[in-house]
């Protein structure tokens, strides 16, 4: 009995150490396997990445100067409105001042002195629009840049138009004191001496509503020194006879101004026609 167990333990134990081996050997195998695994993964990751592109800042944008319109009137209509606005232009740069002229008719050419103020408005970059001298169809062209643009600034100078009307489009209206300055030049003329005051405009001009207070206070002014007030009506510059013919009317109808209105003897008219032509030809 004893010799049979010794055969049957014999044998497991080397049924043992044979299985052992061979768990071992698979074993080994399974590490091995796992390790080429891990390296091909590594290697197919290191062959897969690309190289990035170093990083580059991008450009700073470019920031554009903001615009400034400029309407005025022509050299021949108002001569020193258009010298202002091309000194603007030549102190700041033709990049950031733009310049426009309406038409000397813009009474007869309205829509199309609307039109020149609002095209402005089409440039992206503008800021400011100004109109000086802000004749009639101003307040129209501002309210159509407004309906364009809310944000650009518009300015108006010296308003042909009534300030209320005027100053409910425009973000500022800038006006020299037409009042204040009708008793300035009636007080003027009295220190210089003079009796009699002529006034030269045309109905136009008399229909402004600042005009035409100027012209009531000019009236009390001299009734205030004891002068006289005389008015007189010039043909309207804007229409066909233009500011030549405008100006050659009264450089021809002086003389008979100051003969008719004198209050002094002729030899004095005379001297007096002749310096208001010399300051009409000066312009």
């Amino acid at each position: 009995m004893e010799d049979v167990r010794a055969v049957y333990g014999g044998q497991n134990r080397r049924k043992a150490a044979f299985m052992s081996k061979n768990d071992k050997e698979e074993n080994m195998k399974k590490i091995v396997a796992l390790l080429l695994a891990l390296t091909l993964v590594f290697a197919l990751a290191a062959c897969g990445k690309k190289a990035e592109p170093a990083a580059t800042e991008a450009p700073a944008p470019v920031e554009s100067k903001p615009h400034i319109g400029i309407i005025t009137g022509s050299v021949s209509q108002s001569e020193d409105d258009r010298r202002g606005a091309e000194a603007f232009q030549a102190k700041y740069g033709e990049d950031m001042v733009k310049l426009a002229i309406y038409p000397d008719n813009f009474t007869e050419e309205l829509e199309t002195t609307i039109q020149t103020i609002v095209n402005m408005a089409d440039d992206p970059d503008m800021k400011a629009i100004i109109v000086n001298q802000a004749v009639p169809g101003t307040t129209e062209a501002f309210r159509q840049i407004k309906e364009k643009n809310p944000d650009i600034i518009c300015i108006a100078g010296e308003s042909h138009e009534d300030l209320p009307e005027i100053g409910s489009a425009a973000d500022l209206v800038v006006n020299n004191d037409f009042v204040a300055r009708g008793y300035l030049m009636i007080r003027t003329a009295h220190e210089m001496g003079c009796d009699t005051f002529v006034h030269i405009s045309f109905p136009r001009h008399m229909s402004y509503e600042t005009m035409s207070r100027r012209v009531a206070i000019m009236k009390a002014a001299c009734e205030e020194f004891g002068m006289k007030f005389v008015l007189e009506t010039a043909p309207d510059p804007t229409t066909d006879v233009g500011v030549a013919g405008a100006q050659a009317y009264i450089l021809e109808h002086v003389p008979q101004w100051v003969e008719l209105h004198q209050r002094r003897p002729h030899r004095a008219s005379a001297q007096a026609a002749a310096r208001v032509r010399r300051m009409l030809r000066r312009g």
